[in-house]
């Protein structure tokens, strides 16, 4: 089964689960990186949605 949802969805989520977003994987990707807070905190600081969606644009995928 697949689901879908927005990225503050999923932060908002994983923050009441404890964990922090850091990051996505790629330019163009669906893919967004959460890490346990208290676990390399130094190295990989909290981001906010903003610094995710401004590099998305406009894909489109030929399928």
């Amino acid at each position: 089964m697949l689901s879908s949802a927005s990225v503050l969805a999923f932060k908002n989520r994983c923050e009441e689960q404890g964990c922090r977003l850091i990051g996505k994987g790629g330019i163009a990707s669906p893919n967004i990186i959460f890490m346990k807070n208290g676990m390399g905190e130094e190295y990989f600081p909290a981001i906010e949605v903003e610094d995710i969606c401004k590099d998305f644009g406009h894909v489109w995928v030929a399928l």
